[in-house]
């Protein structure tokens, strides 16, 4: 629908007539047909956005003026936010690991080695992305690179302890060094009454019931009465097998107490 406005009716102003499109078309063409058309992003209209598309990060977009072709108007993110919707409000979204902006990771986080996780992703909450280690190394870092350790007694890994010192009360795991570039370092250790150490395997502990102190040991029995220990088995699982010996030239043993010491002055040399 067109309007046809005269502006001067003197019989001899002829051709000056226009045609003009009705609101809310906008259009106007001078003795001939307008070409009317309707931005609904633009004009006031039942249809029309009236500034349904929030700023600041969102923009209206109407890809067909016709005046026939209504509701046809999207919301449309601003860059680098992302998301469209049509004839209502985008949903928006800055994934700060992926887009390119002031700010965003911007491959901070060593690719192969480390992956970004942005936990707010809405275009209102930037700088709430963070570098994170992929397993097995663990690590997390906000805004940077993070740095990534590899304890290999607590992680399962292929360089892994993964349950290799055992028993558990007999040995435990340590790494020396947990940075992710020192693999297999990692040894197992004989708690203590035992001893033993193994590197990347299950050690071979001991138990010295002469010279550790424990329950079943035997060291301070012998040594209170003078006389030396001996602990023919030292196998973790062999106790109170130590037994005290006499001293020389006195002669005596006992399983796992003092022993009872003679001396026998006609058969033995001694200076007495």
């Amino acid at each position: 629908e067109q309007l046809c406005p005269d502006p001067d009716t003197a019989h001899d102003k002829v051709s000056d007539w226009t045609c003009t499109c009705v609101a809310p078309a906008v259009g106007a063409a001078t003795a001939a047909t307008a070409t009317c058309v309707l931005d609904e992003c633009v004009a006031d209209c039942p249809t029309c956005e009236k500034d349904v598309c929030a700023a600041p990060w969102q923009t209206c977009d109407d890809t067909d003026t016709a005046v026939g072709a209504l509701s046809d108007w999207t919301c449309n993110c601003v860059a680098p936010a992302v998301g469209t919707a049509p004839a209502r409000p985008a949903a928006c979204t800055l994934d700060e690991c992926i887009a390119a902006c002031t700010g965003c990771e911007n491959d901070a986080c060593p690719a192969g080695t480390q992956g970004c996780i942005d936990v707010d992703v809405s275009p209102d909450a930037q700088g709430t992305w963070r570098c994170a280690c992929l397993p097995p190394t663990v690590g997390t870092a906000p805004l940077a690179a993070a740095v990534c350790t590899l304890d290999e007694c607590s992680t399962t890994c292929g360089s892994c302890e993964n349950g290799a010192c055992a028993p558990a009360d007999q040995q435990e795991c340590n790494d020396p060094d947990v940075s992710a570039g020192s693999p297999g370092d990692w040894v197992c250790e004989c708690k203590l009454p035992y001893k033993g150490r193994s590197p990347q395997g299950t050690a071979a502990c001991t138990l010295d019931e002469c010279t550790a102190t424990c329950g079943t040991c035997a060291a301070a029995t012998c040594r209170a009465s003078r006389q030396t220990c001996d602990d023919p088995n030292k196998s973790p699982t062999s106790t109170r097998d130590w037994s005290c010996n006499c001293r020389a030239p006195a002669v005596g043993s006992r399983v796992a107490w003092v022993a009872k010491c003679v001396l026998d002055e006609c058969a033995d040399t001694c200076t007495s």
